[in-house]
């Protein structure tokens, strides 16, 4: 071209040899990400519908029968369950369980035996139509919403954490988990102590592997493999 006389200057052959050198490398390492970008939009989607579902609970609803006394008593019968993801693989296989009233129960048992889900039924994280529940009622059932979240603050102060809270960036927004593992000995004893605390009188659930956070359990329940093995005091199970 240059010989032909159509480029005036070898340094403008030069530029677009170098150019389409470049577009071609650059091309090259923006080929995968473009794999990557439309496997991520994919997921991102499912991602989003969970995000946006809205729950077949409203909590705030007034519709229903409302009882005026909550007793406190919770029990399980013969419950058989299985998440839809994995149908063949029982969590619970005739779980029979009793937690009195205004008494302090823990389960405890190895990793991944059911615990959680047992918590998870009782407060329908997810609704399940082969689940029945019979409910006796709650004392704050016709509580405005602040008048719950000032419960809640309330509580929270009971329990020493509303100025920590507070100092958060999300505050009560925050979610969190697992209240006392990763704690220091001597915060795990100012939590544990505030917790005995508030547990007073009221039906409370603790699901924990360290001995000395349900030892002083009013019940405990031993689970294994999807059942209720054991079932008493501390002092109870150990003689």
């Amino acid at each position: 071209m240059y010989a032909r006389g159509e480029v005036e200057q070898p340094g403008s052959i030069v530029t677009v040899i170098f150019a389409v050198v470049v577009t071609a490398t650059s091309l090259t390492y923006i080929a995968p990400q473009i794999i990557t970008i439309t496997k991520s939009a994919a997921a991102a989607d499912e991602l989003f519908r969970i995000v946006d579902r809205k729950s077949a609970i409203d909590s705030l609803s007034t519709i229903g029968l409302i009882p005026e006394e909550c007793i406190g008593t919770i029990e399980t019968q013969n419950v058989q369950f299985a998440y839809p993801s994995r149908p063949d693989t029982k969590v619970l296989k005739g779980l029979n369980l009793n937690i009195p009233a205004r008494k302090t129960t823990a389960l405890v048992g190895a990793s991944g035996l059911g615990k959680s889900t047992i918590v998870g039924l009782l407060e329908r994280w997810t609704i399940f139509d082969n689940v029945a529940y019979g409910l006796v009622g709650t004392q704050h059932a016709e509580a405005t919403y602040e008048e719950k979240i000032a419960l809640v603050k309330e509580a929270c102060k009971d329990a020493y954490t509303h100025e920590f809270i507070q100092n958060l960036s999300k505050q009560y927004d925050t979610q969190i988990d697992e209240a006392t593992s990763a704690l220091d000995p001597k915060s795990e004893r100012i939590v544990q102590s505030a917790l005995d605390d508030i547990s007073v009188g009221r039906t409370t659930i603790i699901i924990a592997h360290k001995l000395s956070t349900v030892q002083k359990a009013d019940n405990i329940a031993v689970m294994s493999a999807g059942r209720i093995i054991e079932q008493g005091t501390h002092q109870e199970l150990i003689t």
